[in-house]
């Protein structure tokens, strides 16, 4: 959270912080985790193939490891900052590149939710979609409790 006060104004405080649900995190991790035990599970039939083997194993290895760190970092930046002043909007674009995208708070038109399925529905995770008067949006996918946050986000634009 410290590494967002530098974009707000002097006299601006944050009201909410809106991320994506750590559930789809902990997925990436689950996935990265099964990646990263494959050399170990298949360790016999790696190893007999010598030196090429033991790269294959570190390059696998380190490959789980990149995927881990580059879902936990997307996750920790890709949100949505409600200011009492501004709406702000922090994504990655590409690798390594960092967006920040800032509005008005008078500029929301219109708030949506959407959910995929039904078992996200019962889970109360959905996509977050605000509509701004200017034909622009911003949205946030799998977020956890979006009807509360819609009402938040109204509660803080008018």
């Amino acid at each position: 959270m410290l590494h967002f006060n530098k974009y707000l104004k002097k006299n601006e405080e944050i009201a909410k912080i809106i991320y994506s649900s750590k559930f789809i995190l902990y997925l990436k991790f689950l996935f990265s985790f099964l990646i990263f035990c494959g050399p170990f599970f298949f360790m016999f039939p790696i190893l007999s193939l010598g030196a090429r083997g033991i790269f294959l194993s570190l390059l696998i290895l380190s490959l789980a490891i990149v995927l881990g760190l580059k879902s936990y970092f997307h996750w920790s930046y890709n949100c949505i900052l409600l200011g009492n002043q501004k709406i702000y909007r922090f994504y990655y674009k590409g690798l390594f590149k960092k967006t920040v995208e800032e509005f008005n708070l008078q500029s929301i038109d219109e708030v949506s939710i959407e959910y995929h399925n039904v078992f996200l529905r019962m889970l109360k995770v959905g996509d977050l979609i605000i509509f701004l008067k200017n034909d622009k949006y911003i949205d946030l996918n799998n977020v956890y409790g979006v009807k509360k946050l819609k009402n938040k986000i109204w509660e803080i634009s008018s």
